[in-house]
C-alpha cells in the first residue's frame, strides 16, 4: 500500500508540470503563427532605416526620448561630448547620442545605446558600440567592436574590427584584413587590399562535352552519381548535380547551376552563370566569378579577386563559416551564421583539379 502511494505521488509530481502542455495539446488555444517582419528578414538595412525614421520623428517632436532611451544632442564636431559624471566614471554611456553634422566619438568610452548623426561618423580605436547610424560615411577605427548593427551611406571597416551584428551600407562597404563579421550587405562589398585582379588567358578548344555523367536532355541537367573531376578550360551549358566531391580545373565555365553533395573545389578563373549549392565545404580559387547565389552547409573560402553578383543583380553568399581573401567583391549579402573572416590570403588555397578517374563531361 505504501509503495503504491509512493508511486502515485511520484507520478503526480512528474505529471503536474506537463498539465498545461497536455491541456493545450488537447484543446489548442494559441494557433496563430509567430509574427515575422518580412521586410526585416528580406532587407538587411531595414532595421537601420526604421531606426532612422523613428529617431527623426522623435527629434522633430522634441520628446527627448526614443522608446525608453534618453536622447542627447551632440555639440559641434570640434567640441567634447557632454558626458555626465556617472558616464565618465564608468567609461560607458547608456544614452542615445544624436548629432546634426559630422561626429567623432571619443576614446575610452563604450556606447551601449545607439549613436546617430546626419553627417559622417568616425569611431575611436578599440571602441565598443551597440549600434551606429550615419547619413554620411561611417569609419570604424581599428579593433572597434559593433555589438548589434551599423549603417551608413558608405562604411569603412579598419583592421581587426569585430562585427557581431549586421553591418550595412547604402552604396559601399569596405573591409580591411583581420576584420570578422556575421552579416554584411551593400550594393558593393569590397575586401581589402584591392590590388590588380587576376587575369586568365582563354583556353583554346570547344569545351569538350562532359563524360561520365548521365545527361537529362529534357531538363538540360547532368547527373554524376559519385565524385567528379573536370579538366581545365571545360565549358558547358546546363546544370550539374554531383553526388560526391566535385573538382573543377582552372578556367572552367559553368553555363548553369551546380548542386554538390560533397565538397566543391574550383580552380582559378572559373565562371558560374547560375546558383551554386554545396553540402560540404566550397573553395573557389583566385578570380572566380559567380553570378548567382553561393551557399554551403559548412564553409566557404573565396580566394583573391573573386567576384560574386553584379550591381544590377545582387546575390547572397551564405555558410556557417566564411573566409574571404583580398580583392574579393560581393554585390549583395554575405551571411556567416557562425563566423566570417576577412584575410589577406585564404588558407585553403585551391590547386588545379586532379582527376578521380572520371573523364570530363559537358552535354
Amino acid at each position: 500500500m505504501n509503495l503504491a502511494l509512493l508511486l502515485l505521488a511520484t507520478f503526480s509530481v512528474m505529471l503536474l508540470p506537463m498539465l498545461p502542455a497536455l491541456v493545450e495539446w488537447l484543446r489548442p488555444s494559441d494557433v496563430q503563427p509567430l509574427p515575422i517582419d518580412e521586410a526585416d528578414a528580406l532587407d538587411p538595412p531595414y532595421l537601420a532605416r526604421s531606426f532612422a525614421t523613428r529617431l527623426a520623428e522623435a527629434v522633430a517632436a522634441g520628446t527627448g526620448v526614443l522608446g525608453s532611451t534618453a536622447i542627447v544632442a551632440c555639440p559641434a564636431a570640434d567640441e567634447a561630448l557632454p558626458l555626465d559624471a556617472a558616464e565618465q566614471a564608468a567609461q560607458a554611456s547608456h544614452r542615445l547620442w544624436y548629432a546634426e553634422g559630422d561626429l567623432r566619438l571619443p576614446d575610452g568610452i563604450a556606447f551601449y545605446a545607439e549613436v546617430a548623426t546626419t553627417g559622417a561618423l568616425r569611431t575611436a580605436r578599440r571602441g565598443i558600440y551597440k549600434a551606429l547610424w550615419a547619413g554620411g560615411a561611417v569609419r570604424l577605427a581599428a579593433q572597434a567592436s559593433v555589438l548589434r548593427w551599423a549603417h551608413g551611406d558608405e562604411l569603412f571597416v579598419d583592421e581587426g574590427c569585430h562585427l557581431a551584428g549586421r553591418v550595412t551600407a547604402e552604396r559601399l562597404l569596405v573591409l580591411a584584413p583581420g576584420a570578422d563579421f556575421l552579416l554584411l550587405h551593400a550594393p558593393c562589398v569590397q575586401f581589402l587590399p584591392r590590388g590588380p585582379r587576376p587575369v586568365f588567358a582563354a583556353v583554346p578548344g570547344d569545351g569538350a562535352a562532359l563524360t561520365g555523367v548521365r545527361w537529362d536532355a529534357s531538363g538540360r541537367r547532368a547527373i554524376r552519381s559519385g565524385a567528379l573531376a573536370v579538366p581545365a578550360g571545360t565549358a558547358w551549358q546546363g546544370d550539374l548535380v554531383c553526388h560526391g566531391d566535385l573538382v573543377l580545373g582552372p578556367r572552367c565555365v559553368v553555363g548553369g547551376s551546380l548542386k554538390v553533395r560533397g565538397r566543391l573545389t574550383a580552380g582559378p578563373g572559373c565562371t558560374f552563370a547560375g546558383n551554386v549549392f554545396v553540402e560540404r565545404e566550397a573553395a573557389l580559387g583566385a578570380g572566380c566569378t559567380v553570378r548567382g547565389v553561393l551557399m554551403s552547409e559548412m564553409a566557404i573560402a573565396l580566394d583573391t579577386g573573386c567576384t560574386l553578383g553584379t550591381l544590377a543583380s545582387q546575390t547572397t553568399v551564405a555558410a556557417p563559416r566564411i573566409e574571404i581573401g583580398a580583392g574579393v567583391e560581393v554585390h549583395g549579402t554575405v551571411w556567416a551564421e557562425v563566423q566570417g573572416r576577412c584575410v589577406a590570403a585564404v588558407a585553403s588555397a585551391v590547386e588545379p583539379a586532379q582527376p578521380f578517374g572520371a573523364q570530363a563531361v559537358a552535354p
